[in-house]
């Protein structure tokens, strides 16, 4: 094809990318090479970079940010920033404070996606944004418009990953639960019970993960003090629980593994959880528990490993003494 540009690319620095341009935008054969392709670009210094996205043909957001960056040194023209950004309006913005801030959260691409911000990795088109990253599995760019203002994902086909997860409040029983409160009828006392998870994501190699998704559900007591503030008191309690907990495209990644990349890990995925415990003389009491563990995860399957409530069947806490009714809570 005339307007594609196919080479392997070797600087004679450091700069050693196995990829190719097509409408502007990086392909690369598979995860393997696009992780290799990260670690070049994090060891290569600014003119090695400029050098090899010239001789292929691709100008980068990274490219682009550091060209507006070196022109505002020199320049102090009053709004010479929104200059910018109105020339650059997919990439740049400005925040509160008047600075320019890049659209995309994932900085350690920006050498590797166009102004589109998309990069091609096998089969798949990437999209890196300030939200997340979305992914395009037959990498139908057609697909995008839709899919980046639904935020869905559908097993194989498209994915959106978050990379900054909603607050409790914004979600729905298939992801994070908000605080049940119950209180009692002169509304001094009350039962605080909560149903949360964390989503722990080390970055053990440039562009390699460890996932790890730890559960709890908690129970604890609070009564009014003199002035009229909630505060934590000691009281026996009741804890019980009865829950499954999933993954975002658990399908595809423990049933169909055939699609994970090579070197991942899964150490352990425990979906159901059932049981109770009672704490005498405590303020709180909890079940917690680390669910899913994955290692050697690339940053083109993180999407894979974002955590979801399957059900809660009945989940119920009781502190007893002056208290002793229920605050129950199920989702199915």
């Amino acid at each position: 094809m005339e307007d594609v540009q196919t080479q392997s690319v070797t600087n004679k620095k450091t700069v050693d990318i196995d990829a190719y341009v097509e409408d502007g935008a990086l392909h690369f054969s598979g995860p393997e090479t696009f992780l290799n392709a990260l670690t070049n670009v994090a060891a290569a210094d600014e003119e090695s970079l400029n050098a090899w996205e010239k001789s292929i043909g691709l100008e980068s957001v990274g490219y682009i940010l550091n060209q507006v960056m070196s022109a505002l040194e020199v320049q102090s023209v009053p709004g010479v920033e929104l200059e910018y950004c109105r020339k650059y309006p997919k990439i740049l913005t400005k925040n509160d404070g008047g600075d320019l801030n890049v659209k995309v959260s994932a900085i350690s691409v920006l050498r590797l996606i166009n102004q589109d911000r998309i990069v091609y990795i096998g089969k798949s088109l990437y999209k890196f944004t300030e939200e997340g990253q979305f992914v395009v599995s037959n990498g139908d760019k057609n697909m995008l418009p839709e899919i980046e203002k639904t935020h869905e994902s559908v097993l194989g086909k498209y994915y959106f990953f978050n990379v900054k997860p909603s607050s409790a409040i914004d979600r729905t029983c298939g992801y994070n639960i908000p605080a049940q409160i119950l209180m009692n009828e002169n509304q001094n006392r009350q039962s605080d019970f909560r149903h949360f998870w964390d989503n722990i994501l080390v970055e053990t190699s440039i562009g390699i993960w460890t996932v790890q998704n730890r559960l709890t559900v908690q129970g604890i007591a609070k009564k009014k003090n003199f002035f009229g503030n909630w505060v934590w008191y000691k009281t026996n309690h009741e804890l019980e629980w009865d829950l499954e907990m999933g993954i975002v495209n658990e399908n595809a990644l423990m049933i169909n593994p055939q699609g994970l990349p090579t070197g991942v890990v899964i150490d352990y995925f425990n979906k159901l959880h059932k049981g109770s415990r009672a704490d005498n003389n405590v303020e709180d009491t909890a079940y917690y528990t680390f669910y899913f563990l994955a290692r050697n995860v690339p940053y083109s399957h993180l999407q894979f490993a974002d955590p979801i409530w399957k059900s809660i069947k009945l989940n119920r806490h009781r502190p007893q003494g002056i208290y002793p009714s229920w605050n129950a809570f199920n989702c199915q």
